[in-house]
């Protein structure tokens, strides 16, 4: 049985406690070396599931609600849309493109 989130802001723990997920995952190179160093006698973790869990655990806690991305979204644009159109000036595309590659750590 799905139950599905019906509202901004309900609990998703408890709209979602049927749903199960099984994953096959396989790592290699510096992610499985990290990953082995997590786990096992020497790691903080017992296994590699237990490690797992945790990093989707941690995720799904500190994940921003879409109410949050609204927030920051709107508390960007607000400025914009309250301003005097006289404290605008008029951009050509190219200047745009090249403050973004600049921006970005780009050759212009």
């Amino acid at each position: 049985m799905m139950v599905y989130k019906l509202k901004i802001g309900e609990n998703i723990m408890k709209s979602t406690k049927n749903i199960e997920v099984k994953a096959s995952v396989r790592f290699k190179g510096p992610l499985a070396a990290h990953i082995k160093e997590c786990t096992g006698a020497n790691g903080l973790f017992d296994n590699i599931s237990d490690y797992l869990k945790t990093l989707v655990r941690r995720d799904f806690v500190c994940k921003p609600s879409l109410e949050d991305h609204l927030s920051a979204v709107w508390e960007t644009l607000l400025p914009g849309a309250m301003a005097n159109e006289s404290e605008f000036e008029a951009v050509t595309l190219a200047e745009i493109q090249t403050l973004g590659r600049k921006q970005a750590g780009l050759k212009s």
